[in-house]
């Protein structure tokens, strides 16, 4: 019931899952060290009001020498991953080469890792959080990679350091067990829904209807939640047969386990 201040925000807000700690970027100068007009990464702890630098240079208490442009943190609040142009981010980075890179800083042990130096650079604007999510246990990342194609979507295991490419798609989302569902489409056939198994690495469309067959309408925007057995999708879709007496004439928000 309490109101906080998220100070000089810019954009890119994410919170924890108990609404304790934020991440967002910022043009202004909020801590020293910062050159201002640059856009950073922050978390704020709004339990104490404090704030400290996510992107912070390597082995020095100086930013990025880069705007930041993505940011999201997992639900535990352990886990934070940024997207930057800075060449000083981590050790031995070629300081000619400005390339859209995904990282990923732990909070725990306060290390940064670079995941990707090919992040789909069409992405960087306000709606780039649609093209990056993070698991809630902070375990997998999804994002889009524009080393070959745009629409390239590959999920990273912080654990293992593995890289499964999932598909083309758009606007992923992936749960604890790293499986991940996304929409795609061509110009010639509506947009479908799709799961990516991580286990299997099996790619199963699941905006079919009744009869198993293709539905007769768009099918968009899933999210996933849960893990295991208790693993639930909801997307929307403009499609009729999906289930049975859908005549409203309306798209309509469909759940499925």
């Amino acid at each position: 019931g309490e109101n906080y201040r998220i100070r000089n925000f810019y954009e890119g807000i994410t919170a924890s899952k108990d609404n304790n700690k934020v991440v967002f970027l910022s043009y202004q100068k909020i801590l020293g060290n910062n050159n201002s007009g640059m856009i950073r990464s922050y978390i704020q702890d709004l339990t104490n009001n404090t704030i400290k630098f996510v992107s912070k240079a390597f082995n020095t208490p100086k930013t990025l020498n880069a705007d930041a442009h993505t940011i999201k943190m997992s639900d535990d609040q352990n886990h934070i991953y940024f997207v930057t142009t800075a060449s000083n981010v981590i050790s031995h980075q070629d300081p000619f080469i400005y390339a859209h890179s995904l990282y990923h800083f732990n909070r725990l042990d306060g290390t940064t890792q670079l995941v990707s130096d090919s992040y789909g650079t069409f992405n960087i604007s306000s709606e780039d959080l649609d093209t990056l999510d993070v698991s809630p246990n902070g375990r997998f990342v999804v994002y889009n990679d524009s080393s070959e194609n745009a629409l390239d979507l590959v999920l990273f295991d912080n654990q293992t350091n593995q890289y499964l490419n999932v598909g083309e798609g758009l606007k992923p989302k992936v749960n604890n067990d790293g499986n991940v569902v996304y929409w795609t489409y061509d110009f010639s056939s509506p947009s479908e829904v799709y799961i990516f198994n991580r286990l299997s690495q099996l790619t199963e469309k699941i905006s079919l209807n009744i009869n198993g067959n293709d539905s007769d309408g768009f099918s968009a925007n899933p999210d996933i939640a849960g893990e295991g057995a208790s693993t639930w999708i909801v997307f929307s879709s403009s499609s009729t047969d999906l289930i049975d007496n859908d005549n409203n004439g309306v798209s309509d928000i469909f759940m499925l386990n």
